[in-house]
């Protein structure tokens, strides 16, 4: 769902084969923060969640993260490039450990057997 403004509003079951990638710009309500809050209070750090898709928005077992440390020189533009930047690179890895069977559930957990 990655850069998508879609959310399932039908009942979704977990879906352990559909992995998702989220932003740390993104608010619970799915609005984008970076120019209204994020570059104000001057945050150090940006990142992205790859995780499997359950019922509940963005809470599935999370298989990889990212985090990138900016600047105060960085613009709101150049924040929300690096943030697709890491999203891209945090998705890639989980569908690739995915897809190499690497990822084993425990609960609301995962094990990642990495290289």
């Amino acid at each position: 769902m990655s850069h998508h403004q879609y959310v399932l509003t039908l009942s979704c079951p977990d879906r352990p084969g559909i992995v998702s990638a989220v932003s740390t710009f993104l608010a619970h309500n799915g609005q984008n923060i970076i120019d209204a809050q994020a570059h104000e209070r001057g945050i150090k750090l940006i990142g992205a969640t790859a995780h499997y898709v359950t019922s509940d928005l963005d809470e599935g077992p999370i298989i990889d993260q990212d985090v990138e440390r900016i600047s105060h020189r960085d613009t709101p533009d150049a924040l929300v490039r690096k943030g697709r930047d890491i999203e891209r690179r945090v998705l890639a890895r989980a569908i690739r450990h995915h897809l190499d069977d690497r990822v084993i559930l425990n609960g609301r957990k995962t094990v990642v057997f990495m290289d």
